[in-house]
């Protein structure tokens, strides 16, 4: 059974586990912004009673779910970019033990 070639382009491999970084931080940054609007709309508009208790308990579960899902999103980017590094390394201490195996 032929696979046929294996080819990694380990400049890419980084450049995608960086973006998943640099999106997961915008991400983060537009849910902020719309927590803030939405936390200006409640506030001018339900600034006493129950829904005002409600909005505070919806904000504190947004946050935590919006810190989580960025906290996941940083370190699979993480995880993609030292990936790459190990796959990298790995094929050098290869190339370097077929190099020096064949007597070059």
């Amino acid at each position: 059974m032929d696979y046929g070639d294996i080819r990694y382009d380990f400049s890419e491999v980084h450049a995608a586990g960086t973006g998943l970084q640099r999106e997961a931080t915008e991400i983060a940054n537009a849910l902020q912004e719309f927590e803030n609007l939405f936390q200006d709309f409640i506030m001018n508009s339900f600034d006493e009673g129950e829904g005002s208790g409600a909005f505070a308990i919806l904000q504190t579960q947004w946050s935590k779910q919006s810190v989580a899902l960025n906290e996941d999103l940083q370190a699979i980017g993480a995880k993609v970019v030292s990936g790459g590094e190990h796959m990298e390394s790995t094929d050098k201490a290869m190339a370097k033990m077929l190099f020096n195996g064949a007597g070059m």
